[in-house]
């Protein structure tokens, strides 16, 4: 800085002499302020300024903060837009004239900041002149907010908002959820209020409900990527089956009480021709388990999130054996995974891990000790069993994550993974064509494990093999690998 030494001289003099500062003060901020002005970022273009402003600062990701795929521990924006304007009155002069800055804003509604809140609203939607915008808000759970709230900016913006996402929105907010959202891209409401029919004629492509017994009604045809949370087991179903153009589905946690009629359930097959995600918990095998398992079909799917709480056996009659033998072959990705009550090996994923052929990459989650070293037992590839299926034959990619105290506690568990990944490391003469694993990951959560020492000396053997391994410690790799 050019006058960095003359100021602090000055100011060092007059400490050390005891004299009058004043003077010398106020050629120190004479200084500083030429000093300022004279810093390179003051020369920058505007035009420049502007353009290192949006890079350093984009717009939010509203979709890691609401609905199924929202990253735990997200905190709320702060709005860095007024940090940036508070910085000198040339920034705050380029932040509010860079609508690129404005496009995303998130909300917390409370009793005491309505007025704040609708402000904050009205400001960045001014600002952000006509490009699209992703709009959060999270109301207060307060019935009076509910019923006074009412902010009109958001429906006269209303043709260019590509995301909304509400948080227990007061029905008037729900009401007002029709065709002139002519740009809408993604549409989430968590706890929607009331429990009569929601309707949405919002011709969004990606809709997200969670946490109501309502019956839903949207624009069916536009729904692309649809994902549930704690949804009745029938409205689910509806949904999957008059959503035809269904990319992506996901049920979670659906309920299944006793509220009176229930919506039909389809009798017939039915068929999603574009699916290529699915996830659907099989808690009990209800009627509505049933009647899904026994007619849905997917053609093109690729990914399927399966988790099973029935542990009875398999016969003949089971609706789970019409389910996977509907599987086609462009299943390549296979999750098993129970969110509720740990995932526990049965004879049904027996019966799955034959029938699924082409899946190359599988991902355990939420796993319970006393079924995971079945399953990897299961895994291995037994050279004398010439006439039994194989399983996953062409498995490529194992990711297995697993609580600490699963591993310390079922020992098993070890001696099942070094006997799977040496029966895979090399091809086999099998009638079918056998894949080498390539890799496996091992992600322990809730604390930290004692390996054997086998185990992680033969664990890097296989590394000088080819396969590629990753062993992390809560989120940090283990220091033996």
């Amino acid at each position: 800085m050019i006058f960095s030494s003359h100021s602090h001289a000055l100011n060092n003099t007059c400490r050390q002499n005891h004299l009058d500062c004043s003077s010398a003060e106020r050629q120190y901020k004479d200084l500083h302020q030429r000093n300022t002005t004279q810093s390179s970022i003051h020369h920058l273009p505007p035009e420049l300024l502007s353009l290192i402003l949006q890079y350093a600062c984009p717009p939010v990701d509203l979709s890691q903060r609401y609905g199924i795929h929202r990253k735990p521990g997200s905190k709320l924006d702060k709005h860095f837009q007024f940090t940036l304007g508070a910085v000198s009155a040339h920034w705050r002069q380029i932040t509010f004239s860079t609508p690129q800055l404005w496009t995303s804003v998130d909300i917390v509604v409370r009793p005491n900041n309505l007025e704040r809140s609708y402000d904050t609203l009205q400001l960045f939607l001014a600002s952000s002149g006509e490009l699209p915008v992703s709009i959060g808000l999270k109301f207060f759970e307060d019935q009076q907010i509910k019923k006074t709230v009412n902010f009109p900016t958001i429906l006269e913006h209303s043709h260019r908002i590509r995301e909304l996402h509400l948080t227990n929105p007061p029905p008037s907010w729900v009401r007002s959820l029709t065709s002139s959202y002519t740009t809408m891209f993604c549409l989430s409401i968590e706890n929607p209020p009331g429990d009569d029919d929601l309707f949405f004629d919002v011709p969004c492509s990606h809709l997200s409900i969670e946490f109501t017994t309502s019956r839903i009604l949207p624009r069916w045809a536009t729904i692309t990527h649809l994902c549930l949370t704690e949804l009745q087991e029938d409205v689910c179903l509806e949904l999957l089956k008059e959503c035809i153009n269904l990319v992506e589905f996901r049920n979670r946690a659906p309920t299944n009480f006793d509220l009176g009629p229930r919506i039909p359930v389809p009798t017939s097959p039915f068929i999603l021709p574009d699916l290529k995600i699915f996830e659907w918990p099989v808690y009990s095998q209800s009627y509505v388990d049933t009647a899904m398992l026994k007619n849905v079909h997917m053609p093109a799917l690729e990914t399927l999130v399966w988790m099973e709480e029935d542990r009875r056996s398999l016969d003949e009659s089971d609706s789970r054996i019409t389910f996977f033998d509907h599987l086609p072959s462009t299943l390549s990705v296979l999750h098993l995974d129970n969110r509720r009550s740990h995932f526990t090996f049965t004879s049904s994923i027996s019966y799955l891990i034959r029938r699924v052929l082409n899946v190359e990459h599988l991902f355990l989650q939420f796993v319970h000790g006393s079924g995971l070293a079945s399953l990897i037992c299961d895994l291995a590839i037994d050279d004398e069993a010439i006439d039994e299926r194989p399983a996953l034959p062409r498995l490529k990619t194992i990711v297995l994550r697993v609580k600490a105290e699963v591993l310390s506690y079922f020992r098993d568990v070890f001696d099942a993974l070094l006997g799977m990944i040496e029966s895979r490391l090399h091809r086999r003469s099998r009638p079918l064509p056998q894949q080498q694993l390539k890799r496996l990951e091992i992600v322990v959560y809730s604390g930290q494990v004692e390996w054997p020492a086998e185990f992680k000396e033969e664990m890097k053997e296989f590394v000088k093999q080819g396969l590629e391994l990753e062993i992390m410690e809560e989120t940090m790799s283990v220091d033996w690998l």
